[in-house]
Parts: C-alpha cells; structure tokens; sequence
C-alpha cells in the first residue's frame, strides 16, 4: 500500500510520455515517405516529385468526394494515393481497377492495381505501369455518383 501511489503516479507518467512521443513522431514525419519507415519495392529509387491533390466530388447527399495524390513516379511505376468519402453512396460497388485510367502522351492505360473501395470512406493505393515517367498525365475515373466522368490532370 505504502508505495502504490507511486507506482501508479510512474505507470501514468509513462505512458504519457510514450502517448506525447507516438504523437511527437507521427507529427514530425508527418506523410515524408523517406523517414521512418523501409519503402516498398516500388518506391525505392523512386523520383522524388511533389504532386498536389486533386479532387472532385463533395460530401453531399448522393455525391462522393473523390481526392487523388500521385505519391511516386518510380522506375516503371506511378502510384496514386486515393480518397473517397461519402455520407450516402455504398462505395462497395466501385472496382477502381476497371472504372480508372491514365492517359499520358499518345498512351492510355488501366491500372496493374487499385485497393478495393469499402463502405463510406475508403482509402487506398492505385498502380499504373508505366512505359516511361510522364511529365504531364491524366487520370480519369467514370461512374462514381454523381459525376459520370472525373478527371484529374497534372
């Protein structure tokens, strides 16, 4: 008894020390994706490039908020991360992988790999295979709600 209100006093301020680092790390990394963490295959010798989102869509009834950020242009590869959030569209029925594709140049491509979309809010990655890196590309996705054609130019 003597010594448990310091014991539970130490074991409060450890974890909170431990909660203010977790913090701490996620903030000062924040979406880097050289630090703290090993990149993926397609990442490594990636050309590090910085792309704006872009979106379209809203969080309004029947609409859907679609943002896409191309992350990566790495030898052979562009990987795009994606966002899609609604209150009212069941996202389950959307195969990315079959309703995306990418125009660069004179080519026209479908991705090699998209996550599937899940409920109201899903998030993933989609992978194009590229023939050679694109200064400028397109990408255009058909048949989410309640934009038939969206597309997203850098």
């Amino acid at each position: 008894m003597k010594f448990q209100k310091p014991l539970i006093f130490l074991a409060a301020l450890l974890i909170g020390l431990g909660i203010v680092s977790g913090l701490d790390r996620v903030f000062r990394t924040g979406d880097n994706p050289g630090k703290d963490r090993t990149p993926t295959s397609a990442e490594a010798g990636s050309i590090e490039r910085v792309f704006p989102t872009r979106s379209s869509g809203s969080m309004n009834p029947g609409d859907v908020l679609v943002e896409l950020t191309p992350k990566y242009v790495a030898p052979g590869k562009l990987i795009v991360k994606f966002a899609l959030n609604t209150h009212t569209v069941d996202l389950n029925r959307f195969n990315l992988k079959e309703i995306t594709s990418l125009q660069y140049g004179s080519k026209k491509i479908k991705p090699s790999e998209a996550n599937r979309t899940r409920g109201h809010h899903s998030f993933g990655l989609i992978v194009f295979d590229l023939e050679d890196s694109p200064d400028k590309f397109t990408i255009t996705i058909k048949g989410i709600p309640k934009e038939k054609k969206r597309i997203f130019t850098w």
